[in-house]
């Protein structure tokens, strides 16, 4: 049984079925007493959704939240004044949480204040984090995020996605040893990753919009994505590419790139990538040919308006899309002027 639960007055009280599945209470003034008594019987619920609330300040404590066996999502979006996630780590098969919009979240004041004891910029483990090692999926995006927030041990967490937060200093997943997926966007106070070198082959990883990112911390010991590498800054990019070490990935997103013109240093590595796309870019000059990506099959140009010209693409490449790029788009029609370049192209999606 799923239920969906608004209502503009505030409710002290919510009675509802105890034998539900999927809980979704949107855009109501529940106070936490009444959101602690209304959980505190459902012991078959597995799904629990919060949003808009404006009237709680935490979540259920420990004796509430432990009792919650078959509780496996948790998801927390714009409850502006939510101050504490309560016994939210007591939950004890929780595999998947996201936070959204919740800057007055102090979650992590005991691991802040253990960290005031070191000197150097080193992290340590702590044993107070408000999440569950049980999680296998984390996602925090804009709110208040420490540097210890992955310090606990995380045996099962395999997704972390950081975004829109103003994370400071370092980070450390040193702990996660599962890991397969990090995406890191738009935390412009992070300036070192810790613990890439024990991550040497992830599945995916996102680095973008990190203007205080120190390219020595990626690339020490690192060697690269297995499936896709998403990254901003050009010169690590290239850094990457020079180094003999590096595992090239099969899709390589350039996003969210400032510089106004993009080349690549030769390597070898260019061999290796299946799929190349320039999303979000200010970029207004590509190199003149791409010939370098020799088993290139897949290309895209997306939110690109700047890009001037369409390089020489091998002829290995099956599908082209070009979209949001007004400039690219004007030029691969059959009459324009780049249309030479994309004609033998299969599959092309011009929009």
């Amino acid at each position: 049984m799923n239920f969906i639960f608004r209502c503009n007055t505030r409710a002290n009280k919510l009675k509802l079925p105890s034998m539900l599945r999927i809980l979704h209470l949107g855009y109501c003034c529940i106070s936490d007493g009444a959101l602690s008594d209304c959980l505190r019987e459902m012991v078959t619920l597995e799904e629990l959704y919060l949003s808009g609330i404006m009237t709680i300040t935490t979540l259920p404590p420990i004796q509430v939240l432990e009792s919650l066996q078959s509780l496996r999502v948790v998801e927390i979006e714009q409850c502006w004044y939510l101050r504490s996630l309560g016994g939210l780590h007591a939950i004890p098969h929780l595999q998947c949480f996201l936070i959204v919009g919740c800057w007055c979240v102090d979650m992590f004041r005991k691991s802040l204040q253990q960290l005031d004891k070191f000197k150097q910029f080193v992290p340590t483990v702590t044993d107070n984090s408000p999440l569950p090692p049980t999680l296998l999926s984390l996602t925090i995006i804009s709110c208040v995020v420490p540097q210890a927030i992955l310090n606990n041990n995380f045996p099962f967490l395999q997704d972390v996605e950081i975004k829109n937060c103003n994370l400071q200093g370092f980070l450390s997943i040193r702990q996660l040893t599962s890991l397969k997926s990090l995406v890191l966007n738009n935390c412009r106070g992070l300036r070192v990753i810790q613990g890439l070198e024990s991550r040497p082959f992830i599945n995916e990883l996102e680095l973008l919009q990190l203007p205080n990112l120190s390219v020595e911390s990626v690339l020490e010991s690192w060697q690269g994505c297995r499936q896709q590498l998403s990254i901003s800054s050009l010169e690590m990019l290239n850094k990457l590419l020079s180094s003999q070490d590096f595992f090239a990935p099969r899709v390589l997103c350039i996003e969210y790139c400032e510089e106004k013109e993009i080349s690549f240093e030769k390597s070898d590595h260019l061999q290796s990538i299946k799929t190349l796309a320039f999303l979000n870019c200010k970029t207004q000059y590509l190199p003149i040919t791409l010939s370098g990506f020799s088993t290139l099959e897949y290309i895209e140009f997306d939110g690109c308006p700047k890009i001037s010209r369409l390089p020489e693409l091998p002829g290995s490449v099956q599908t082209i899309t070009i979209s949001g790029c007004p400039v690219l788009r004007e030029r691969c029609q059959p009459n324009g002027v780049d249309w030479h370049k994309i004609q033998c192209i299969p599959d092309r999606v011009i929009e």
